[in-house]
């Protein structure tokens, strides 16, 4: 499809967005499809909740592992073809997890999964920036980070009903064959680059000649801002995607809803943070100072509800909760990634925004393993409160952290 000249402010990046949301929502659905796996895992594969947090950790060591180097390529080459690229990668991850069923098979298919799907996130926050206008920025952003409870809903409904009335392999069928066609769509409708003469985006940035290298990273390191950037980001989304693969275990476990009530309560959290994000956007639109106050109070509330979840024993309370905790989980998303581009100059974007993913994923890997471990060995009146705090500190972290870069 040749679109032709096309500038920041054409219709036609709305296009561009439609598929960038796509891959965007396929990525987060890939990456956390075994969630829902995880209170099931001792039925259907008897597995212990020690090998079921394994594989989640499994899952983000690939992706540490591919982070940075995934971060410095989305610098050096164009965006469509590594978007593409990683997009079929990740389809044929999640369709190997069908070839047998064990623990070893299901392990590889995860670390893969982590492995091929490094790149998409940086490149669909990149789209967006090259794409839209700077005014612009917050809301398109937060519409497209709707794109992760979208996947948070789909996960914790599709799933658990395709294990229960079909097979458990068609859970993996089905997403890795979205994931090929999604490729194939974004490689037809994703094709020019923007000219944007005011130069407000990334639309005019041609490719690095040569290749980010590690010298790039020490200097980002030693900037004191971006420094206190990763522990904004790496600690929100600690805490947020930590909440997404134990709560539903929570709510199953501890709380003793059945699969189906545990789902709706988590359709209800998903939606209720889905909705939040664009209008945040709104709220804080090219407002600096709003959007970071915004992200620390975000923060904070989001760390003591975490601290008060497991005390709260009524279901009906607890429906009223879910509403408020949805949105404190996913409200900031949209303020925090527009927070890289804020740390950072543009040619280092991927390679800055890989570095900041790629410290959450360790945290996040032994976070995983600590809480499964706490699970299987702590008695169960006080497992869930270690839980959650454990979960808190990330956003505490981050809160702290925000009110302390100046962004001017």
């Amino acid at each position: 499809m040749n679109v032709g000249i096309i500038t920041t402010n054409s219709s036609y990046r709305w296009i561009i967005f439609i598929f960038t949301y796509l891959a965007f929502c396929s990525q987060y659905i890939t990456y956390l499809s075994w969630n829902p796996f995880i209170p099931l895992s001792t039925t259907i594969f008897n597995f212990s909740m020690n090998q079921s947090s394994s594989i989640v950790a499994t899952a983000a060591l690939g992706r540490v592992l591919f982070q940075i180097p995934g971060g410095m390529l989305a610098d050096r080459f164009e965006t469509r073809p590594l978007l593409c690229i990683s997009l079929f990668a990740l389809g044929i991850s999640s369709l190997i997890a069908c070839i047998g069923g064990t623990y070893q098979t299901i392990i590889i298919s995860q670390f893969l999964i982590g492995a091929t799907g490094v790149l998409i996130w940086p490149l669909c926050i990149k789209i967006i920036i090259d794409w839209f206008p700077m005014q612009e920025h917050d809301f398109v952003v937060g519409l497209l980070n709707t794109g992760v409870t979208v996947a948070v809903i789909a996960t914790n409904i599709l799933i658990p009903y395709a294990i229960h009335h079909l097979e458990w392999r068609s859970v993996f069928y089905i997403i890795g064959l979205l994931c090929i066609g999604i490729a194939v769509a974004t490689s037809l409708f994703i094709k020019s680059t923007p000219v944007d003469d005011t130069k407000l985006t990334l639309a005019n940035t041609a490719p690095n000649k040569k290749m980010v290298n590690f010298s790039d990273i020490i200097s980002l390191l030693k900037s004191k801002k971006f420094r206190l950037g990763i522990t904004v980001y790496a600690g929100s989304l600690y805490t947020s995607w930590g909440l997404n693969t134990w709560l539903t275990t929570y709510l199953i476990h501890e709380v003793n809803l059945s699969i189906d009530k545990a789902s709706i309560m988590m359709m209800v959290f998903g939606i209720c943070g889905s909705f939040s994000m664009p209008v945040v956007g709104i709220i804080t639109r090219g407002n600096r100072q709003k959007r970071y106050t915004f992200l620390a109070a975000n923060l904070a509330l989001l760390a003591i509800l975490l601290i008060i979840l497991p005390w709260i024993q009524s279901q009906t309370i607890l429906w009223g909760y879910m509403i408020v905790l949805g949105i404190a989980t996913f409200a900031y998303m949209g303020p925090v990634n527009l927070m890289v581009a804020d740390l950072v100059d543009t040619k280092v974007f991927g390679t800055a925004m890989a570095m900041l993913i790629f410290l959450w994923l360790i945290a996040s890997m032994f976070q995983s393993l600590l809480i499964g471990r706490v699970l299987d060995i702590v008695a169960p009146s006080i497992a869930y409160h270690l839980t959650f705090w454990i979960l808190a500190v990330g956003a505490f972290a981050g809160s702290l952290s925000i009110v302390k870069i100046n962004f001017d």
